[in-house]
């Protein structure tokens, strides 16, 4: 799966028994198949070693951006502000229930 920011081919890498997709060798944006996102709550969450690197990455997004395809299904993804911060945005795909988040938003 290409990485819908950059292009760049995703990995998949585990973050602490959850399996997500990586632009590791791009933009380090992080793709979350529907579910896996709440997987990683706080209760549960792990410390692989990608989920590491992605929590000490720096925040990486143009606010002016377009809207960007999800990798899955082609079909736009609508950005949503998370509430608590107004700074980190999560792109969401309606039809498969995917998540993207650019490096450092997690």
């Amino acid at each position: 799966m290409n990485c819908p920011v950059c292009s760049t081919e995703m990995v998949e890498k585990d973050f602490g028994g959850v399996m997500v997709d990586i632009c590791s060798n791009g933009c380090k944006g992080i793709w979350f198949d529907w579910i896996e996102l709440e997987k990683l709550d706080e209760t549960h969450e792990g410390l692989g070693g990608a989920l590491k690197e992605s929590l000490e990455s720096d925040r990486a997004k143009d606010d002016n951006r377009d809207r960007i395809n999800c990798p899955k299904c082609s079909k736009p993804m609508m950005p949503h502000l998370y509430k608590s911060t107004k700074e980190v945005t999560v792109d969401e795909c309606y039809l498969c229930g995917g998540f993207f988040l650019d490096a450092g938003e997690l």
